[in-house]
């Protein structure tokens, strides 16, 4: 076999997923698994590609001292799949991966999911995730041993529900809606006489809790923000904004220039997420950082109103992923210790939490974080009774205690 350097296989692959026109996100994120790759081989001084040093590999990322998630494994074996393939046979074929094709239930089963899809005249992204489900479910029945649904009882549907839920928590809305459709069809066809209510599966419906930060990690992340280049001034800017007016990542990301009003220093948006308009007051640190960025650090003659771009080239508005990371690295340099579930939305948690726990009302949290209902912020509610009696004060959390008026 000829050799080859992994640069070359690299290189050969990135032009053929270029060619696939993945997108720019999917792009980046193949270069950073060819990197951590190539690391690799550079670590123990290797330069051309085999079998056995590609096996090697991934023995260290399933051995490794402080365990990858399996979804993040599923991707940097795929990566090896496609080095192993091009050295192989010269070339790649791309296919998309389809979302639960590993389900293949018996022919009995399979059926019976066909005609509830024909009955129930599911189509579009609805079809794929019903079907996906469906079939998770049927192949559960097999595994215990259920070759029917005559033989399916309610001790049985607990079960497999509680499975499901321990690997779908954050989508158990959706299984719990489709399993209720498919048990609907199952009945009127005579297959099941199990009719399942929503106090059924009550117990497994989870509620997300996003752990927020102290007043004190909010400091100590600030304080690594070097102020004096371009890219600290903007992550400086970024991150007052998210905690003084506890703006979603997504409302960050798409804030312009002509949002903020800088004659009766306001901010005026219209949520991507709840379509409401909201109206908040600029503090005074938060003003000044914002002006300092875009008067010194943001990248001149853009084409893009967004406020926040890219440092390095192509200039182009920040994307959800840099915001996350750049959080992360912040923390990391701040010392600020890494909990399962905090991101960038822990630091709109943490605007609310504060409010709640200064003992601002419910009503006034929720139209300052611009919820569409007073119930979703029940979440902020603190049980410290110790922070009930303090008042709301986020010049604890900036340098300077101006207001900008």
């Amino acid at each position: 076999m000829v050799k080859m350097t992994l640069l070359f296989i690299i290189a050969e692959i990135i032009k053929a997923l270029t060619t696939a026109e993945l997108s720019a996100g999917t792009l980046g994120m193949y270069r950073k698994y060819f990197d951590k790759m190539q690391n690799y081989f550079l670590s123990i001084g290797e330069e051309y590609c085999s079998e056995k040093v590609l096996e090697n590999y991934w023995e260290s990322l399933v051995h490794r001292e402080k365990p990858y998630s399996a979804r993040y494994l599923s991707s940097l074996y795929r990566t090896i799949n496609l080095v192993k393939e091009y050295y192989a046979t010269g070339s790649i074929v791309w296919t998309l991966r389809k979302k639960g094709s590993s389900y293949n239930p018996c022919c009995y089963y399979q059926k019976i999911i066909t005609d509830s899809i024909n009955r129930l005249h599911l189509v579009g992204s609805t079809l794929q995730c019903y079907d996906t489900i469906v079939r998770k479910f049927c192949c559960k029945l097999e595994s215990l041993n259920i070759s029917n649904f005559h033989k399916v009882t309610n001790s049985i549907v607990f079960t497999i529900i509680t499975e499901i839920g321990s690997e779908n928590s954050r989508s158990m809305g959706n299984v719990i809606i489709i399993l209720k459709k498919f048990f609907s069809y199952l009945e009127k066809v005579g297959l099941c006489k199990i009719s399942i209510s929503s106090s059924f599966f009550l117990p497994y419906k989870g509620v997300n809790h996003i752990p927020s930060f102290s007043r004190e990690e909010i400091k100590a992340v600030l304080r690594v923000c070097d102020r004096t280049t371009s890219i600290g001034k903007r992550n400086y800017s970024i991150l007052l904004l998210a905690v003084t007016c506890g703006l979603r990542r997504c409302d960050i990301m798409e804030l312009k220039l002509c949002d903020i009003n800088w004659h009766r220093y306001e901010l005026r948006i219209v949520q991507r997420k709840t379509k409401k308009f909201i109206l908040l007051p600029l503090l005074g640190e938060v003003g000044n950082s914002i002006a300092d960025y875009i008067l010194s650090a943001r990248p001149e003659n853009s084409s893009f109103e967004n406020i926040f771009l890219t440092v390095i080239a192509p200039v182009r508005p920040m994307g959800p992923t840099a915001y996350n990371d750049m959080l992360s690295s912040l923390c990391s340099a701040a010392s600020v210790q890494k909990i399962g579930r905090r991101n960038f939305h822990s630091l709109r948690r943490s605007t609310g939490t504060w409010m709640a726990n200064s003992g601002v009302p419910v009503t006034t949290i929720s139209q300052v974080l611009g919820h569409s209902q007073f119930h979703s912020a029940d979440r902020y509610i603190s049980a410290d009774p110790q922070m009930v009696s303090c008042s709301l004060d986020f010049t604890g959390i900036l340098p300077t205690s101006e207001v900008y008026r």
